[in-house]
């Protein structure tokens, strides 16, 4: 009371009032009581724009992410169809080839594919200088047994007789292949003249063991064979026809000599 009396104490304006909002904002009291305190609908109100454009980026990242994982899964699964058909060309082509290498009838070699593996080994022989054998067989009386027995019977006999020939002649390197009509022909890699006699003597004896009736010949009544070996080891200049030609003579040979017999070109 005596201050207020002597008028020397009191409250009046102060000359800075940023004390006094600091303190308010310590405070937290008066205008500052949410000082700092943002919500959700201050933050909608003041930023509303940015928020817009960032969910509508993220949308369209979203939208973009779903699109590229359905063509990824559709890249997929057209890489797993594409490599099914490209398994299935591949064994398509395969069988092709098989089909377009091999007798219908008989299931060995066909002429086609004979002449290919020949000049192939020919070639080798020529590079390595080691010897090539050919065989080229004939079936005795063939026409004789299918006006005998009709041509299913004449089939059936080529079919036994390619089987014989095949399971006979078992290295890698070899061929059975049918030649045209009842003649067939095997192709023998690094093979002597003694050793292609001796391979032909058993396809012979083979194919008689079968016993196959064909009551028009006149060997026994049995399918027999004739067969003419030639061999040679190729030079610079040959050609397989020439091979083939030998082979040729001797099963001339062979056939005019009385069939069912072994002849090897320059020899007996």
């Amino acid at each position: 009371p005596a201050a207020r009396a002597s008028e020397s104490a009191g409250w009046t304006v102060p000359l800075d009032y940023t004390p006094v909002h600091e303190l308010y904002k310590t405070l937290r009291v008066g205008p500052y009581r949410d000082y700092g305190k943002i919500t959700l609908a201050e933050v909608f109100r003041l930023y509303w724009y940015w928020l817009l454009i960032f969910l509508t980026a993220l949308m369209l990242l979203g939208g973009v992410s779903v699109y590229i994982l359905r063509l990824n899964r559709g890249l997929k699964q057209s890489e797993v169809r594409l490599r099914d058909a490209g398994h299935q060309l591949e064994l398509s082509n395969q069988q092709l080839e098989r089909l377009s290498n091999t007798d219908g009838l008989t299931g060995v070699a066909n002429r086609r594919c004979f002449q290919d593996h020949l000049l192939r080994e020919w070639k080798r022989a020529q590079r390595r200088k080691t010897p090539l054998s050919l065989l080229m067989i004939d079936i005795d009386y063939f026409k004789a047994l299918n006006d005998s027995y009709g041509h299913g019977a004449g089939d059936e006999c080529l079919k036994k007789i390619a089987t014989t020939l095949g399971e006979a002649v078992r290295r890698p390197g070899d061929l059975v292949a049918r030649y045209g009509g009842e003649e067939f022909a095997v192709v023998l890699p690094e093979v002597d003249p003694a050793g292609a006699a001796r391979l032909a003597e058993t396809l012979r004896a083979a194919v008689a063991a079968l016993a196959l009736p064909n009551e028009k010949s006149p060997i026994g009544g049995y399918i027999t064979i004739s067969i003419g070996a030639a061999t040679a080891v190729p030079g610079q200049g040959g050609k397989p026809l020439q091979l083939i030609g030998h082979a040729d003579q001797a099963l001339y040979r062979a056939k005019g000599d009385g069939r069912e017999r072994v002849v090897t070109a320059g020899g007996g």
